[in-house]
């Protein structure tokens, strides 16, 4: 496995599609900001909580990461995320990240304080308690992309209720979504275009300005006239039942 090091002024690094990487060890890169791994197909759980999180006895090596991909890492299950400075987290295409929990793991999944960007997107066994509230604190968290997940509507509506700072919710293409209760007094744009099985969600969203519905077959059109949203602008719902 590689290290890089000794690169004071090094503030992007990307190692794309090196599918014989499971690790990556970097010291002494005090602006690094952004890592980008995707598509190594074999990277470990253990690689990238050491990564972001450190270990018991040592700190992250990258105190100042912001931005950290792993799309479509294959091998990646459930890594524990815990990183102070750390703004976007995209695990789009990892579909075999579940965040589960086994015996003798560690029980928070998320502890990102200033994280506003989480994207989850074709994560296909994703666990609905991934959204629990003792596994998931990201308070700054703006953005959820769910889209063509596993995710189903009880972790939706614990994510809206966790994240009390939530502008954009992304659950286009999600087959297990059916009637989600969202609530939330920041959302302003929620995406759930092409849920086949959509039927009767039911929104409370005083701020929500843009509302895609389209190609939601199932949906009930008695369902529209249950939505709270006072200053909706744009509402997209071709194609439905």
């Amino acid at each position: 496995d590689p290290t890089i090091s000794n690169l004071p002024k090094l503030a992007r690094l990307v190692l794309n599609n090196c599918h014989a990487l499971k690790a990556l060890d970097v010291f002494a890169c005090p602006n690094l900001t952004e890592i980008d791994l995707s598509w190594c197909s074999i990277l470990t759980d253990m690689a990238v909580q050491v990564l972001l999180s450190g270990t018991e006895d040592t700190p992250s090596a990258v105190p100042k990461l912001k931005v950290f991909r792993a799309m479509g890492c294959l091998d990646l299950k459930s890594p524990c995320i815990r990183s102070a400075s750390l703004e976007l987290l995209d695990f789009t295409g990892s579909d075999s990240l579940s965040f589960s929990v086994e015996d003798g793991q560690s029980y928070e999944t998320f502890q990102c304080p200033v994280l506003e960007v989480l994207i989850l997107s074709y994560c296909d066994e994703l666990v609905d308690s991934v959204f629990d509230d003792d596994r998931f604190d990201c308070p700054l968290l703006k953005t959820l992309d769910l889209s063509n997940s596993g995710v189903e509507d009880d972790a939706i509506e614990r994510a809206t209720d966790l994240c009390l700072a939530l502008q954009e919710l992304v659950l286009a293409d999600c087959s297990k979504v059916r009637a989600p209760r969202i609530h939330s007094p920041t959302l302003t744009r929620v995406y759930l275009q092409d849920c086949l099985h959509l039927e009767d969600p039911a929104f409370e969203c005083p701020m929500l300005d843009e509302l895609n519905i389209t190609n939601c077959e199932r949906l009930n059109k008695e369902a529209l006239y249950k939505f709270q949203c006072q200053n909706l602008r744009s509402l997209l719902m071709s194609n439905f039942g």
